[in-house]
């Protein structure tokens, strides 16, 4: 799974993808949808419970709250409803496509429906590991995945003020210098 850094910085780029000043409320409710699945280690940080099945990174369960937002947008008057919709399903299905690309975790996408649990063969991003503030290899993991999705994200929110820019193509190359090392050092670790 990717840290909740990365999920919180996906939520975060899915609602500064609206180019327009951002209520902080919503802004906070795309984050937290981005990391809701992980709602789960909540009971084994408090509870001591450790489900072995990660029935909350089910499709079913990350529609259920963009589900309940939708409803609730929809009841509201509002221009650009369908776009704030779009932001809260995709700030909601974002966790579990984040953490199949680590290539570790499996997940049981279509609980209830099916028990069976998915990996993709290959990772792209690292694994958090275990959380813990003495993991070396936290830290190391969470500096690749921030080389990862930052200049990623910087280009998505980004991308039409750098095309204008007199030094496009030196901005271009800087994010390209962080991305590259990061992505093969992603690509190459051992899972």
């Amino acid at each position: 799974m990717p840290s909740c850094i990365g999920h919180a910085l996906t939520g975060t780029v899915i609602a500064l993808y609206e180019r327009r000043p951002i209520p902080w409320l919503w802004l906070s409710w795309l984050i937290f949808l981005a990391g809701f699945p992980d709602i789960e280690y909540l009971a084994l940080w408090f509870f001591g419970v450790n489900f072995p099945i990660r029935y909350s990174h089910s499709l079913v369960v990350c529609t259920f709250l963009p589900l309940f937002t939708t409803f609730w947008l929809w009841r509201r008057p509002m221009r650009e409803r369908g776009f704030r919709v779009a932001q809260t399903f995709a700030a909601g299905w974002s966790h579990p496509v984040l953490d199949l690309l680590t290539g570790v975790s499996t997940l049981p996408l279509f609980w209830p429906l099916s028990d069976t649990s998915f990996r993709l063969p290959f990772g792209i991003l690292p694994s958090a590991g275990r959380l813990s503030w003495d993991n070396v290899y936290l830290y190391r993991n969470l500096g690749i995945e921030l080389g990862i999705l930052a200049p990623l994200y910087s280009l998505i929110v980004f991308g039409g003020a750098i095309r204008r820019h007199p030094l496009r193509h030196r901005i271009i190359s800087g994010h390209l210098a962080i991305l590259l090392p990061c992505l093969i050092a992603g690509i190459t670790l051992y899972r």
